[in-house]
This record gives structure tokens, C-alpha cells and sequence, in this order.
């Protein structure tokens, strides 16, 4: 694995094409046990870098190969269970939300055909079935649609919306 350096600095287009990125930011303004200053804290916040590198990757991948087949093509971002509760929910939500907008800004409309009007965006962790396992185990069957079988990049659609 390339170390890159500080992820303030790295420019996406200047990274190799690769299928799947993982990352976490650093979960003290998420944690519990932390200030709670949320991912408007310094640490925390380092998830839109995350957000802003995965775009530039994918815009220099369609920019040499075409949109066929656009790299990455998954994202994992891994944190503490305080990302949930963090500002009230909020800052999950901005991380649903930022995340489905790798892909394309008006998803959530174009989604809520199947949804209804009052969806929201939630995650692209069902490769695995990770987040809308979890999201069905705490809401009941039938509260996530499984996106994946509708879009390439694989985003569940949650029929909660979040206040």
C-alpha cells in the first residue's frame, strides 16, 4: 500500500484507479466519549476529504476511460457507533448524503419513485450487506430498499426520513 501523505494535500486525479477505498475519519468529535464537536470538528471533518478525493478519482477515471466503468466503484467509511447519534443524527446523515452525492446530486429525486416523496438517502455499504442489514435489524424488514439491484453504485434508500 502507497502512503500518500496528508490528506489535505492529495490531489484524486494524481491517484491510481482503484475499485474500492476504505477509510475512516478520526472518531474523537463522533465519539461519546469525546466533545461531540461532530464533522464540524477538525478531525472529523477529514471525512469530506475523503468525499472530495473519491469525486476527483472518478471524475480523472471518466476523463480517460469513458463512463462504462467509473473507479472507485465502492466506498467504506468506518467509524465509531457515536457517528449515529452525533449531532442528533445529523452528521450521519450528512455522511448518507454526501456519500450517495459521489455518484450524483439529485439521486435521492430520481430514487424516490421507489420509495415515495419522504425517503432519504442513506448508504452504500450493502456490498457485504452491511448497512442495510443493520438499518432493517433496528427498523423493521422492509424499511430499506436494496438500491444496488436498481443503480450501479450500490446505495440503499432508506424509507425513514431523518428530522
Amino acid at each position: 500500500m502507497k502512503h500518500y501523505g496528508d490528506i489535505k494535500q492529495i490531489n484524486g486525479s494524481d491517484v491510481p484507479p482503484v475499485n474500492v477505498i476504505i477509510g475512516g475519519s478520526p472518531c474523537q468529535d463522533l465519539s461519546v466519549a469525546g466533545k461531540r464537536a461532530g464533522l464540524s470538528g477538525e478531525r472529523s471533518g477529514l471525512f469530506m476529504e475523503q468525499i472530495r478525493i473519491i469525486k476527483e478519482m472518478r471524475s480523472a477515471d471518466e476523463q480517460r476511460n469513458g463512463t462504462a466503468h467509473v473507479r472507485p466503484r465502492y466506498m467504506v467509511w468506518e467509524n465509531v457507533p457515536g457517528a449515529l447519534s452525533s449531532n442528533k443524527g445529523q452528521d450521519f446523515r450528512a455522511v448518507l448524503e454526501e456519500t450517495a452525492r459521489i455518484v450524483e446530486k439529485n439521486l435521492l429525486e430520481r430514487l424516490s419513485f421507489y420509495c415515495g416523496d419522504d425517503c432519504t438517502m442513506a448508504s452504500l455499504f450493502d456490498g457485504i450487506g452491511g448497512f442495510p442489514l443493520i438499518w432493517e435489524t433496528l427498523n423493521g424488514a422492509g424499511t430499506c430498499i436494496w438500491a444496488s439491484e436498481i443503480e450501479e453504485f450500490p446505495i440503499a434508500v432508506t424509507k425513514y426520513h431523518f428530522t
